[in-house]
């Protein structure tokens, strides 16, 4: 009797890795995540999104959150440093941007350099920007490696009205990514269908393995 199992599980395998292939097209995007970096009125640690490449190679910073709390109001501003520029909304008052997974930061959008709001919050009803009422999203930012453009962004969840035991408004960032090739979109990541579809795969030849 010839055993099939070694020839479907290499078949299964197979599949799995061209089902898969697809999220590697996006592979120039180094993403970091990290413990939550925290931004108020009294800390403001500036980011570097490219820090994977260590200090001997880049120690500039990128990206400085500024928080102002005056009780009733609450304002997150954004700045770009070193020549960064952070990606707006393309309107006439230039709010920050806000992206979600799957979207990508590239040379299409508008960028604007030095301070740029993300989000105004009263606790009077008013608000203004995409950043308003507070929640998780991603910020872009365009900036230079070895006088190279590139494009990367941030994940940040803007708390105006701050938590229970904390009611001081304040912003986390947890994430950051860019593209290691100058010129090219920096693609923020999701789980992907075909990703997933291949885990099935995957774990259904282990399965049969056994």
């Amino acid at each position: 009797m010839i055993n099939t199992s070694n020839g479907l599980n290499r078949q299964l395998v197979l599949s799995c890795l061209l089902l898969a292939a697809p999220s590697w097209s996006f592979a120039a995007t180094v993403v970091t995540a990290m413990s939550p970096v925290r931004f108020d009125e009294v800390s403001a640690a500036p980011l570097n999104l490219n820090a994977s490449l260590g200090p001997l190679l880049d120690a500039t910073d990128d990206l400085e959150l500024e928080v102002q709390d005056f009780g009733t109001t609450a304002f997150l501003i954004a700045r770009g440093l070193s020549g960064a520029q952070v990606a707006t909304d393309g309107g006439s008052l230039s709010l920050v941007r806000r992206f979600s997974e799957g979207d990508s930061i590239g040379p299409a959008l508008s960028f604007e350099s030095g301070f740029v709001s993300l989000a105004w919050d009263s606790s009077f009803g008013s608000s203004l920007g995409e950043w308003s009422g507070g929640g998780t999203g991603y910020l872009g930012l365009r900036f230079e490696i070895a006088e190279s453009i590139h494009y990367g962004f941030a994940r940040i969840t803007w708390l105006p009205q701050g938590t229970i035991g904390d009611s001081s408004a304040h912003s986390l960032v947890d994430k950051i990514g860019y593209n290691t090739l100058p010129d090219e979109p920096a693609f923020i990541p999701e789980p992907s269908s075909s990703f997933l579809i291949a885990l099935s795969l995957l774990s259904l030849a282990l399965g049969r393995r056994r």
